[in-house]
This record gives structure tokens, C-alpha cells and sequence, in this order.
């Protein structure tokens, strides 16, 4: 003879059984709006990181432009534990409406990566040349699917370089407009890029599977792949660069 289970006991049993058993969770603020400020002073703001989970926490956290740096730029946050950060934004040769980007990547745990966006407008005797964007949302979760899945489609674009970046940096777009043209000179022929906007949805998950693919941690933005070479940061951009090209196979 069987029993009947009460529907209230099913109901709290289905519940747990869908409910995610989350065993970690990193929170800090979405964005920083700077307002609007000159072009001649540094301004500097503290946040908090709080590890909201069970387990402790490595977080690494990345500037997306040199202009902006962040201290510490490592923590370890225990579980419960809250911890400063400080973000100092240096608006020397900016102008316009400016979004800048700060990802805090969880190097312990998959899922937790955020971004947090630095807006507002610098205000300069030179005329704006830089669009006013929109604030970024939080990274998506990153998953081993998805890392797979951005691994798959940027396979199909390898024959080019694959430059990720953010357009409001400003180093970034003249390593573009400025350094790449000055190279293709030099070596006598085309570089074709694919350049990559780390703060459109997706970005981060891609980059995220070509560096997992290649056995290789995040440790500076931008991020150049040259074929199985992998430089980060502008400084290793910038000086080996225009040697990578040259060891290049044509094609």
C-alpha cells in the first residue's frame, strides 16, 4: 500500500531540490560615477568587496586602462569577511563622457568574475573626443560550457589577431590606429584585427576559454593573441609586438 506525501511536506522538498546550493558569492558596487571633473587632477574613491559565501575567496582585480589603478589589486577574502579597495582615476589626456572598467576576477572559484564601471564626463579645453557610453552591466557568469562555446567560435576566426580590449582606453586605441599601421609598414604587409570590446555581453566569456584552452591565467588587459602567443598588458604589447608579427608565418 503506498503513502500519500502531504502536499505542503512536496512543495518544501521540490523547493530545496531546485533551490542553488551557492557555496560562495563575491559583492562590490556596480559602477562609480566620477561626475564631471577637470582633466588636471586625480580623483580617488574607496569601495568595498565583501566574499557573502562559504568558502575564501583569491581575487585578482584588473584595470582595463592605464589610467585607471586600483590598490590592492590582490585580496583574500575570507568567508563573511569585507575588504577596501581603492580606485584612483587619473583624467590626464581625457576628454567627454568616459567609461572605464574594473574586472574582479575570482581565480578559486567558476561564476563569480565582475565587472564594475567607472563613468562620467572630463572636462577639458580640448574638444570631446570620446563618446559618452552607457554604464556596464555585471559579466555574465562563466560556466565551462560557455567557455567552450567561445573557444569553438573563436577557433573559426585564428587566422587574425585577436585584440581584447576597452575602446574608451585610450593607450588601447592608439595601439590600434597608431602602432598597428606603423608595423604593417615596417613588415610590409596587412595585419588583419579582430578587435574585441571586453565590455560587450560575451567578451569576457570568450577571452575567459582562449586563455583556459591555452593553460594561461588573466593577469593584465589588454589582451593580444598572436596565434599561440598570448601578450597582456600594454607595456608586453608594445615591446614585443612588432617582433611576434616579424616570426609570423605569411599566409
Amino acid at each position: 500500500m503506498s503513502r500519500r506525501i502531504p502536499v505542503a511536506t512536496l512543495a518544501v522538498l521540490l523547493a530545496a531540490i531546485a533551490a542553488p546550493q551557492l557555496c560562495a558569492d563575491l559583492v562590490l558596487p556596480g559602477s562609480w560615477d566620477v561626475g564631471t571633473i577637470g582633466d588636471t587632477a586625480a580623483v580617488s574613491r574607496t569601495i568595498t568587496l565583501q566574499n557573502t559565501g562559504r568558502i575564501p575567496l583569491a581575487v585578482r582585480l584588473l584595470s582595463s586602462c592605464s589610467c585607471l589603478t586600483v590598490q590592492p589589486d590582490r585580496l583574500r577574502l575570507d568567508p563573511g569577511v569585507a575588504a577596501s579597495v581603492r580606485l584612483t582615476l587619473d583624467p590626464a589626456g581625457l576628454s567627454g563622457g568616459i567609461s572605464k572598467l574594473v574586472l574582479a576576477k575570482v581565480e578559486n572559484a567558476d561564476g563569480l568574475d565582475r565587472l564594475l564601471a567607472v563613468n562620467g564626463t572630463v572636462r577639458s579645453k580640448a574638444p570631446p573626443t570620446v563618446r559618452q557610453e552607457t554604464e556596464c552591466e555585471w559579466c555574465k557568469k562563466l560556466s565551462a560550457e560557455l567557455r567552450k562555446q567561445a573557444y569553438d567560435s573563436w577557433r573559426k576566426r585564428e587566422g587574425v589577431l585577436h585584440y581584447y580590449y576597452s575602446a574608451d582606453c585610450r593607450n588601447c586605441t592608439d595601439f590600434l590606429d597608431r602602432e598597428i599601421p606603423r608595423v604593417e609598414k615596417a613588415i610590409g604587409r596587412t595585419i588583419e584585427v579582430d578587435r574585441q570590446d571586453i565590455r560587450e555581453p560575451g567578451v569576457l566569456d570568450e577571452l575567459d576559454g582562449v586563455l583556459a584552452a591555452l593553460k594561461l591565467d588573466l593577469e593584465r588587459l589588454p589582451v593580444l593573441v598572436i596565434g599561440s602567443t598570448v601578450l597582456q598588458g600594454e607595456k608586453e604589447i608594445r615591446t614585443r609586438f612588432e617582433k611576434e608579427m616579424r616570426a609570423l608565418p605569411t599566409r
